[in-house]
């Protein structure tokens, strides 16, 4: 019995040291997913600012079409509201055709200004990264 007191400490100091290198262990493993948790917000960052990015493009397209649709209606209207005025130009008269004379000459004049700012927009543009 007294053999197997003497060897009981020994046991124990095993136990303890086997514990204490599974402790390092955990230690060293959780101090690596703290690294890996810690680098996570700027990814989550970096994903929700790309997703915004994606939603505003989309927006700006939108707001792009709306905005080619109202070149087509605002020099008609503004032609309708003209012509309405007063005057023989009125649908079924004899000089209805003025009102066409008047709206498409009128309209491909606002297309080609919008064309040629936007020609230009994009050659300024280029000429300042070419720089």
């Amino acid at each position: 019995m007294l053999a197997s007191f003497e060897e009981a400490p020994d046991c124990q100091s095993i136990w303890v040291k086997a514990i204490e290198r599974d402790y390092e262990a955990l230690g060293r493993k959780f101090g690596l997913l703290v690294k890996k948790l810690e680098s996570m917000p700027p990814v989550i960052t970096y994903k929700v600012q790309i997703s915004q990015g994606r939603q505003a493009f989309l927006e700006t397209t939108n707001l792009s079409r709306l905005t080619y649709l109202a070149l087509v209606f605002v020099p008609l209207t503004f032609t309708c509201s003209l012509f309405s005025m007063g005057g023989d130009v009125g649908p079924g008269s004899s000089h209805f055709w003025v009102y066409f004379a008047v709206a498409i000459p009128l309209l491909l004049l606002t297309f080609s200004l919008t064309i040629s700012y936007r020609v230009l927009s994009f050659v300024k543009q280029r000429s300042e990264e070419a720089l």
